[in-house]
Parts: structure tokens; sequence; C-alpha cells
């Protein structure tokens, strides 16, 4: 409906229920990995209903998005095709699917109503905390069962991974929201960004989230801080490096520590028993690796041999793409995540504020799940493939400075 013909009040009332749309699209992204599978249905109908209201451009905008899916679902089906478990790779497929449509979204939202997203990512923050204090509150056992580190009461709905993979996601969009503003909401916007490591901390929930957390905060704060745009284009390569050198790092370790490798395998709570036993499966098949998805099947019964339990994944991303597919699948990854950042769409109209907050929202999002990755997570769950896909679609959607104001600045 054209703007035009709205009376006033129904103008207010629609850009408010746009502004809540947004919030819950934001909030249901960062709490993902606690309830996958209704949220993903969530955010699927909210793709179908931008699609069908914005039309055609919405697809035209999300072009930029193919290449990604492409190439990833390239490195999938490659690594099938030698794989014993091939069929195993079209969940990956189908994953990547939606989380196409979802980073679509994003980006639908990042072009076309930065204003209103930029208000409705504090918003989505708020009720987020509000949520976890009202738990809290009408639960008295719930903190004290913290502090004792006893997790029975929300294991059952999702690991302790995981809550601690979306707490800090909601940690770091805060320190966003903190680092851009301009006027007390900063106070309170970082406020709760401390406040949430330090929950991270005191329950250790999550050793791994809230060192992540803590590492990515620090690369938001050297983007802000940093004045020139030539400084600020490397935070995001010097990320990917330290990812790249602390894992390498760590499976040097394992494999060439010999006195010392039981002391730093436990310091590493015995990541590195799994990473010697990832690249010993690694070296087996360097080219076209294992498949997707197969590291549990085929290394099961070597991790329980060696652990005491059954491993679903290496415990480190990068050996984890390695393993599944080869450095031919895992070139074509890296490939096709490249292309958030070469993609420059000529159809944002975001002013420079609200261009600097979505890319750094982005940025956020990326860098918790490369610096968490590097001693949890899966590259082939749901909800890591739309998280990846939603931080591209951000960053994809400010790459470009564009001239001019957003119509969407007055909202």
């Amino acid at each position: 409906m054209n703007d035009k013909f709205m009376l006033p009040g129904s103008l207010t009332r629609l850009r408010h229920a746009e502004s809540a749309a947004i919030a819950l699209v934001i909030a249901g992204a960062l709490m993902l990995p606690l309830e996958r599978l209704h949220t993903s249905g969530m955010l699927l109908l909210a793709t179908l209903i931008m699609a069908l209201v914005a039309g055609r451009p919405f697809l035209s905008r999300s072009a930029g998005l193919y290449r990604p899916l492409a190439f990833l679902t390239a490195g999938i089906l490659a690594a099938s095709l030698f794989s014993s478990h091939p069929g195993k790779g079209w969940v990956v497929v189908r994953n990547l699917i939606l989380a196409f449509a979802t980073g679509a979204l994003f980006f639908q939202i990042a072009v076309e109503r930065s204003a209103t997203m930029v208000k409705a990512t504090q918003v989505a923050v708020l009720m987020i905390v509000m949520a976890a204090l009202v738990a809290i509150a009408s639960t008295p056992s719930l903190w004290s069962n913290f502090l004792n580190t006893n997790f029975n009461q929300i294991s059952g709905f999702a690991n302790e991974n995981s809550w601690g993979l979306a707490i800090a996601l909601v940690a770091n969009t805060a320190l966003v929201a903190g680092l851009l503003s301009r006027s007390s909401s900063r106070i309170l916007f970082i406020s709760i960004y401390i406040g949430l490591i330090g929950f991270l901390y005191i329950t250790a929930m999550s050793r791994g989230a809230m060192l992540s957390s803590l590492i990515t905060g620090m690369a938001l704060s050297a983007f802000v801080v940093s004045r020139k745009s030539s400084w600020r284009a490397l935070v995001a390569p010097l990320a990917v490096a330290m990812f790249l050198a602390a894992s390498t790092l760590m499976t040097v370790a394992a494999v060439q520590l010999n006195d010392n490798f039981a002391f730093f395998d436990k310091l590493a709570t015995y990541r590195l028993t799994v990473y010697k036993i990832s690249w010993s499966a690694i070296t087996e098949a360097p080219f076209w690796g294992h498949g997707a998805r197969t590291f549990a099947l085929n290394m099961g019964q070597e991790t329980l041999a060696a652990m005491g339990q059954t491993l679903g994944t290496p415990h480190n991303i990068l050996l984890e793409a390695l393993y599944s597919l080869g450095v031919i699948g895992s070139m074509l990854w890296a490939v096709g995540i490249g292309f958030f950042w070469r993609h420059r769409p000529a159809c944002s109209t975001a002013t420079d504020d609200n261009r600097t907050f979505v890319r750094l929202l982005g940025y956020a999002i990326f860098m918790q799940l490369l610096f968490h990755g590097m001693v949890d997570l899966s590259i082939f769950s749901a909800y890591f493939l739309t998280l990846l896909f939603v931080s591209g679609a951000l960053i994809m959607a400010s790459n470009q400075p564009v001239k001019g104001i957003s119509h969407d600045t007055a909202a």
C-alpha cells in the first residue's frame, strides 16, 4: 500500500507493526541455536510473506546470494560422490536452501528498511533480556542451579553450547547497539553485553562461547575505533587469519606434542585428542574428504575408545570441513563465502550510520561463528548455515556506500 494514500494514524501503526515484525525476526535469528524447528519455520514464513509483498524486486535483490549457495552446494555434492554415505549430503543441501531463504529475508530488510532494522535490533535485544529475567525470576531454583553449574532444567531444551552460542549472539548484538549509539542507551547496551559475558563466566555454561564473544567484542571495538576505511577493511581478514592460525596451531600441537600432550589436552578439555583422530582421518582422503555429516558414523568408535563418548563432529569447523569436504570442497566453500564481501548491490539506500550498523551486526554474527567454531559448532547444522547466510546478507547489503538518503530514515 502506498504511504501517501494512508492516514497519518494508519501510517504510524503500520510502521510500529513493521518494526515489531522485524524485531521478532531478528530475535528469532539470535535464538535459532536453541529452538531450530519452529524458529526456522517462522523465518521461512516471514520470507514467503516478504517475497509476496516485495514481488520480483525481492528475487532480483537476492541474486547475489545465489553464488554462495551454488559454491557451498557444489562442495557438498563433490564430496558426496566419494562418500560411503552420499545421502547425508542431501540434508545439508536442504539446510543450505533454508539458509539462503532466511539470508534473502535479511538482505531485503537491510537494503530497504535499514533505519527500522537498527531500532528493531535494539528492541530485539531488550525483548530477549527481559524474557530471560522473567524466566529466572519466576523460577527461583534456576539461578541457584546456574551458580552450581547445574543445567538440567534447560539442557533438555538445548545443550549448554547451544545456550552459550545464543547468549553470545545476543551479547555481541547488544555491543553493536552500544558501540554505535550516540545517546544514553549506549550505557544500557554495553552493560547488557558485560552482564551476559559475566553470566557466562559465573555459570561456566560455555567457555567457548564466552571466549569467542570476548574476541569478537575486541574486533568489533577495533572496527569502531578505526577511522580509516582501509583499517576497517582489515578487521574481517585479520579475524579469518586469527582463526586459521589458531586452528592450525591446535592441530599441530595435537599431532606433534608427546611429553606434554596430556597436560595441554586436559587444558583444552580433551580437544587435542579428537583433533589428532580427525587429522589422521583427513590424511586418508585429503582431496575429496569423507562426505558431509559422516564423522559420527565413521569415527564414532574411535572417539568412543579414545574419549569414552561418541562425538558427532571434530569440534573445529576447519577440521570438519577438511574431513568432510576435503581440500577441494573446502576451497569451494571458501570461494562461496568470499562472495559475501565481493558482491556490491546497487539497490541499498541506507545512510552511512545505518550501513555501518548493518555491517557491524553482520561481522558480529560471522566472527562469533568463526571464533566459536575453533572449539565447537558444526558447519552442517541448520542454525550454523542460517546464521552464516544471515551474516553474509548483512555484509553484502553494506558492501557499497550509497549516495542519497533512505526513505526509511524518517521511520
